[in-house]
């Protein structure tokens, strides 16, 4: 399973990337939302073995690096890259001021 984008199609804009110029990290493109949450989604493609074993009954595991603090509230759900963006956008209220601090990524 793999990190990838766009997280959601047509939010490209909105993209950030954790991690990136931090080599012992997998890079993480993510959408990240307005405060007071500050929610963070990331999309993950599975490989064919893992969508077949999900399929034949295998559960999803989800590990959380708390570094000793809190544990943070955690969501994951189902869903694909072409849900529709301004569902999403509105949901995580990508257009408030904090991420006018973010940096995005640029289309190229």
């Amino acid at each position: 399973m793999n990190p990838a984008s766009p997280v959601v199609a047509g939010l490209e804009s909105y993209e950030t990337i954790f991690g990136e110029k931090q080599p012992e990290y997998v890079a993480l493109p993510a959408l990240r939302g307005a405060a007071p949450e500050h929610a963070v989604m990331s999309r993950w493609e599975l490989t064919k073995e893992e969508r077949e074993m999900i399929a034949n009954g295998a559960d999803i595991f989800v590990s959380i690096w708390t570094f000793g603090g809190l544990y943070p509230p955690t969501h994951v759900r189902v869903m694909n890259k072409n849900t529709d963006a301004t569902i999403i956008k509105a949901e995580m209220r990508l257009d408030e001021e904090v991420n006018g601090r973010l940096p995005r990524r640029r289309k190229t």
